[in-house]
């Protein structure tokens, strides 16, 4: 009986779940797991639709989770490690003798790097223009430098094909003979928005 209450009521979820906006929280510890009433829906197809927008991203594939007693559909997303090195463990469905277990998904392992490499973005293949305005940049703290030399990677708003999404600032080792470029929006004369990649610029001698 209570199989086919849970069919109904992830049915009658479904739609709510396509049309709602669910904001994803990564976590960098492992949670505990919690008892749920049966297993997930199949999970729906869900590639990248986008490049990277960093060389360091990683793609958290779309999942189902229990969150508040409900399915909730999280959509895949690009998202940056919170350290080098961090690996990505998946959100965990699990059952034993009938009783299901639903355990979120958390970053695991890797530390900060002892030394600094130059940061080289991968150049676009073809413009990012978008109609909606983009988001104010987001004021962070940053550890301290790590280098006399170190160059900020300033943090910037990415459009990834459906919404914006913030890219985290980070050091960079400095490039001999050039001056980073932070990344920005354009405001066009047609009222859409224009982004331009941060990049590497060759310092007059």
């Amino acid at each position: 009986m209570w199989m086919r209450s849970f069919l109904v009521a992830t049915v009658l979820l479904a739609p709510a779940i396509a049309m709602s906006d669910v904001k994803p929280t990564s976590k960098n510890v492992p949670t505990p797991e919690v008892s749920v009433p049966g297993p997930p829906p199949a999970d729906k197809e869900d590639r990248p639709r986008t490049e990277p927008p960093s060389v360091t991203a990683e793609w958290i594939d779309g999942h189902w989770k229990w969150s508040g007693n409900k399915l909730l559909w999280f959509k895949g997303r690009w998202e940056e490690p919170p350290r080098p090195g961090a690996l990505w463990q998946s959100v965990r469905w699990a059952s034993d003798n009938g009783k299901w277990t639903f355990r979120d998904g958390y970053w695991v392992g890797g530390a900060k790097a002892k030394a600094l490499s130059v940061f080289e973005p991968v150049e676009p293949k073809t413009p990012l223009i978008v109609a909606e305005q983009p988001l104010p940049l987001l004021l962070e703290s940053s550890d301290p430098p790590p280098s006399p030399n170190a160059v900020l990677i300033r943090g910037h708003w990415h459009y990834n094909g459906e919404t914006f999404a913030w890219v985290s600032g980070f050091w960079s080792a400095p490039k001999k003979g050039y001056s980073w470029m932070n990344d920005e929006w354009m405001h066009l004369a047609d009222g859409k928005w224009r982004a331009l990649p941060g990049h590497w610029v060759a310092e007059k001698p």
